[in-house]
């Protein structure tokens, strides 16, 4: 596991533990997050993590953005809040995220089928940037 694993996962373990709006540079988010008005800081960044299954032909991406910048390509690794060792498991997609500028922002995630086409499944994430 690398740096930018650890940061992810250590994000992931403090997010578990409160459902409240983060005002840290670091701020992540999960599918249950979609929909609610949360704060960032300017510069902060952002990861959105969903759940995926390598090999399934889907996989999750940015739709469109507004006030925010694609900080990282989409990366899946296997989920570490789950058992270890089954394969095929349950996965991640962690999707890096920057805000921008000051005031309103939000992002639109889609799980689209790979090779083109439509998603399958839209999740929109609204922010407040300070």
């Amino acid at each position: 596991m690398n740096r930018t694993h650890l940061t992810i996962v250590t994000a992931m373990i403090a997010l578990s533990s409160t459902t409240q709006a983060t005002e840290n540079p670091a701020t992540a988010l999960r599918a249950a997050d979609a929909g609610r008005l949360v704060s960032v800081s300017m510069g902060g960044d952002i990861a959105i993590l969903l759940p995926t299954y390598p090999g399934d032909s889907f996989s999750w991406r940015v739709r469109s953005h507004d006030g925010l910048q694609i900080a990282g390509p989409v990366e899946a690794i296997p989920d570490p809040s789950r058992s270890v060792g089954a394969p095929g498991g349950l996965h991640v997609a962690i999707i890096r995220l920057r805000a921008t500028r000051p005031g309103r922002a939000s992002a639109v995630v889609e799980q689209a089928r790979d090779g083109g086409g439509f998603g399958a499944n839209y999740l929109r994430y609204r922010f407040i940037v300070r």
